[in-house]
């Protein structure tokens, strides 16, 4: 997502529950540009949630329209650098067998 900026955000090999954070040697306003351009600030619909979802209540194959947006924080730090703080958000539609039971649902990243 930020290979535009020279770099990419580690992915861990686990779930957290804490946001992914990377400093970048630029300031804040050319870090927000380029996310921008990016259109980093912009949700997106998910092939699937397989690959994405760390860990889900029900089964997988039950959830459709998956969707995913960023929440991104910039911090700007006093020698000119920015900090930048990602946190994803997955949702999607849990199809249960019982209509009644079915609900969009929140689902943890696993970092993808």
């Amino acid at each position: 997502m930020l290979s535009a900026l020279g770099t990419s955000i580690p992915r861990p090999a686990t779930a957290q529950a804490v946001p992914y954070a990377r400093t970048y040697a630029k300031s804040n306003e050319e870090v927000d540009k380029a996310l921008k351009k990016m259109q980093a600030y912009a949700g997106q619909k998910l092939p699937t949630v397989e690959g994405f979802v760390a860990n889900a209540e029900h089964p997988l194959d039950r959830y459709e329209r998956p969707f995913y947006q960023f929440s991104i924080d910039l911090l700007p730090t006093a020698s000119g650098t920015t900090v930048v703080r990602v946190t994803a958000k997955i949702t999607a539609w849990y199809a249960d067998r019982d209509p009644s039971k079915s609900a969009y649902e929140a689902l943890p990243s696993n970092g993808r």
